[in-house]
């Protein structure tokens, strides 16, 4: 069973539904090898493309990277939630998104005309817009970084960062991308 509005395992007596199945099966044992389809082809398109311009990859579990997250650089794919060490990192972020809304991001401290949350929207059947955050970010150590995509749109936020367009900056003050 999975449940995206739980992550502190031992917390799960809190959660009905678990408790219920608890007591017809037995207590719940913890299992972390899981991850969405949707971010493990995030993660994959993203090592290809690394590979492909020379930067040596190694994909991770969540489990594994208390041991990893030091010096390593990162890249994080999916709801920062189901990873305490990176929901940890992630505090004080502008920007965040919760277990079990991973179609709404936050804005912790809108400006003046900005939004404090930003919702899915279905422009027609064919159209869909969905908010997500890409964030690349101080490691723990002082060479490392920490790249994160996170909420539902993960693979298009992948592709956004292997294409041609996406590789193009933004002019600081323009408002619009233009190579530098």
């Amino acid at each position: 069973m999975r449940n995206a509005y739980l992550t502190q395992f031992e917390l799960w007596r809190e959660r009905p539904g678990i408790r219920l199945l608890a007591k017809a099966w037995g207590a719940p044992r913890l299992y972390q090898e899981y991850t969405s389809a949707r971010d493990a082809f995030a993660i994959i398109r993203l090592a290809q493309w690394l590979e492909r311009h020379g930067v040596q990859t190694k994909i991770s579990t969540t489990p594994n990277l208390p041991a990893e997250l030091p010096e390593a650089n990162l890249i994080f794919s999916g709801v920062p939630g189901s990873s305490r060490h990176i929901e940890r990192h992630l505090r004080t972020a502008s920007f965040h998104v919760d277990v079990g809304m991973a179609w709404r991001v936050y804005n912790r401290n809108p400006k003046p005309g900005e939004r404090a949350e930003y919702d899915e929207q279905r422009h027609s059947g064919r159209r869909l817009v969905q908010p997500g955050i890409l964030a690349l970010l101080p490691g723990l150590s002082h060479n490392a970084k920490l790249l994160l995509l996170a909420g539902r749109p993960t693979p298009a936020l992948a592709t956004f960062l292997t294409s041609s367009e996406g590789l193009i900056p933004w002019k600081p003050g323009s408002g619009k991308r233009e190579p530098l």
